[in-house]
């Protein structure tokens, strides 16, 4: 005689009054135990969805974030993005090119009212690199401090060093801009001042590089009438206002008894014209 039921039992009938029972999450729909496959068929596989290797899947409570996988944690991982690095490699690359121009652009000239104003530019720079350095400063130590309470030891220590290695020449630069900001204002407001020299001496300073080979610098000390002094670098022999001839002839060649007078802008102590009276 056939069983007519073939898992070998009858399913479970609801109560009078009581509905159907539905199956639960994860069981297999007739009856307590998956199907098995029969000789020479291959073995079946989940449904879409379906959990292998549980009958229920595991759940989080009630208000609990998804479980992080197994190994996960906190500790020593990044804190930095890859847009917070690009905009704190920018900020370093621009207060670098700013530390290197405010040095080109202060050495365009020597002399003359044009003297004056590469030097205000420079100035102006200058000034902009540092408080670009007190940005990336204030950045590297939010950043520092993200690290810190996340464990990550590496960017917490990392930052230190080149921020020491980017300050230093910024901290140089950026006071030798104030100062020149404020005495180019001052230059700017006042003007030029005739001076009369007293005595002076010439000297010519050599130096060596690879890429300009040797070259040739050109010194002068002053001493004013009024007992101060003050020094002239000229980097060329060669300028539009003759300025490095009537020095050299006052103070190398020493010819003539008249004194040297020099129209300057006094606070900066760029000569703008230079004769023999």
């Amino acid at each position: 005689m056939s069983n007519q039921y073939p898992h070998g039992y009858p399913p479970q009938q609801p109560f009078s009054g009581q509905g159907p029972m539905q199956p639960q999450p994860g069981q297999y729909q007739g009856g307590m135990y998956p199907q098995q496959p029969f000789p020479g068929q291959a073995p079946m596989q989940p449904q879409p969805g379906q959990y292998q290797g549980g009958m229920y899947p595991q759940q989080p409570f009630p208000g609990q974030g998804t479980a992080a996988p197994h190994g996960g944690t906190n500790m020593g991982r990044p804190v930095m993005n890859t847009n917070y690095a690009t905009a704190l490699n920018v900020l370093k690359i621009l207060t670098i090119s700013g530390v290197i121009a405010y040095f080109v652009l202060s050495n365009f000239y020597d002399v003359g009212d044009i003297k004056l104003k590469w030097q205000s530019i420079a100035s102006a720079v200058g000034t902009i690199s540092m408080l670009i350095c007190a940005v990336i400063i204030v950045v590297t130590a939010h950043r520092m401090n993200r690290a810190k309470r996340a464990g990550d030891r590496t960017n917490m220590r990392k930052p230190i060093v080149s921020l020491a290695v980017l300050s230093i020449p910024v901290l140089v630069v950026g006071t030798m801009s104030i100062i020149g900001s404020v005495q180019s204002v001052a230059d700017t407001i006042e003007g030029t001042q005739t001076v009369t020299v007293k005595s002076c001496s010439y000297s010519e300073l050599r130096t060596r590089s690879r890429r300009r080979g040797t070259s040739t610098s050109y010194r002068f000390d002053l001493t004013l009438t009024d007992g101060s002094k003050h020094t002239t670098r000229l980097g060329s022999a060669y300028d539009a206002a003759g300025v490095y001839s009537t020095l050299y002839e006052a103070c190398a060649d020493k010819k003539g008894a008249s004194p040297l007078t020099l129209e300057v802008y006094r606070h900066s102590w760029i000569i703008v014209n230079a004769r023999i009276e």
